[in-house]
């Protein structure tokens, strides 16, 4: 039963990566904080003019461990300051847990919404974007719960400007 759990916990991670480098991902990297589920997620973003697409893939522990987390919200992107380098953004989006048991696919889903409102700084003459966002979320699905204080440190690979 392990087995098939550590099996479908890798094709979700061989799947997002894959997604992020063929739907041309403009940053991808870590997230550090409380996440969807788990301390530990993988961050990517997919930019447009003024907006993005932020998408977390996150594990409980490990990669091994017993849940998977996953957040994609639609932000809107702004340089209050005036400068190219540095970067506010805020958006919506869903979030979703899943909490496995030791039966094949048993266990408990939970969905909701998330709001989120970060800032970020990508280093000049180097490919690297580091940030802090807030991101409370709500489930309504599954059990139901507000969660005010989810923080993350985000620090990502830039591939494309």
């Amino acid at each position: 039963m392990k087995t098939i759990k550590t099996n479908i916990r890798k094709i979700a991670l061989g799947f997002f990566l894959l997604t992020a480098v063929t739907a041309n991902a403009q940053e991808i990297g870590l997230r550090y904080g409380n996440n969807q589920n788990g301390n530990l997620a993988i961050d990517g973003v997919f930019a447009f003019k003024n907006s993005r697409i932020h998408a977390d893939l996150s594990f409980t522990n490990s990669l091994l461990g017993n849940g998977l987390g996953a957040a994609v919200l639609y932000d809107f992107s702004y340089r209050a300051l005036k400068n190219e380098y540095w970067s506010f953004y805020s958006g919506l989006g869903v979030a979703a847990n899943y909490s496995g048991s030791n039966e094949i696919l048993g266990g408990s889903l939970d969905l909701g919404g998330a709001f989120e409102l970060g800032t970020e700084y990508k280093f000049d003459g180097a490919p690297i974007v580091i940030g802090i966002d807030w991101r409370p979320t709500i489930m309504i699905i599954g059990s139901k719960s507000l969660e005010l204080g989810r923080w993350g440190l985000n620090a990502r690979y830039v591939f494309t400007n």
